[in-house]
């Protein structure tokens, strides 16, 4: 039978999380498979926060077992991990498809899933990272949009008419020096 030496042993995963100074400071040790809020400790420093821990787990433990109710255990690491191996149930006709682009590729056809899926997974990061660039631009063109960089003279006559070599559209910016009556536009 499990006792309560059985379950102190076990190595549980604990969370330990920084307390705010506006909160009191210090640090909070919880073990989430015995109870986010249940089972958890506080202290000064990180080793005062897991001795308070291990205490409240150790009450939590002894609670459970007199009272016969079931007590989580942590998984081993090596169980905590997928193993590589998946097994997949899909209709004939898609088993069919993948059979002949498989053998059209000159692969097997764990190869060509797992190929696709591989590529499947590297478009969708891809497609974020496009998303994400493409929002920075949009930020940065918004930026520019807003700000003169380059603020324009532009030569006028006495009546505050463009002289007639600058009427040509080709010519949208003068010198950036005034010349004669100035004005300044931002462009």
């Amino acid at each position: 039978m499990k006792n309560l030496e059985y379950f102190m042993r076990l190595n549980y995963v604990i969370e330990i999380q920084q307390i705010p100074e506006a909160e009191g400071g210090g640090y909070e040790a919880c073990i989430p498979l015995l109870g986010r809020k249940a089972c958890r400790g506080d202290g000064e420093t990180i080793e005062e926060a897991i001795e308070d821990l291990l205490g409240v787990k150790k009450y939590i433990l002894e609670a459970r077992i007199s009272q016969n109710k079931p007590i989580p255990e942590p998984q081993s690491v090596e169980a905590a991990f997928p193993s590589g191996r998946l097994l997949l149930r899909i209709p004939p006709s898609l088993h069919k498809e993948i059979a002949l682009d498989a053998k059209a590729s000159g692969e097997s056809i764990n190869r060509n899933i797992q190929r696709k899926l591989e590529s499947a997974f590297a478009y969708k990061e891809l497609k974020a990272e496009i998303s994400r660039l493409s929002n920075k631009i949009e930020a940065l063109s918004q930026t520019v949009e807003t700000t003169n960089l380059f603020p324009t003279y532009i030569e006028t006559t006495a009546d505050n008419s463009l002289p007639k070599r600058l009427q040509n559209p080709v010519y949208q910016f003068a010198e950036n020096k005034p010349l004669g009556s100035t004005v300044l536009i931002n462009m």
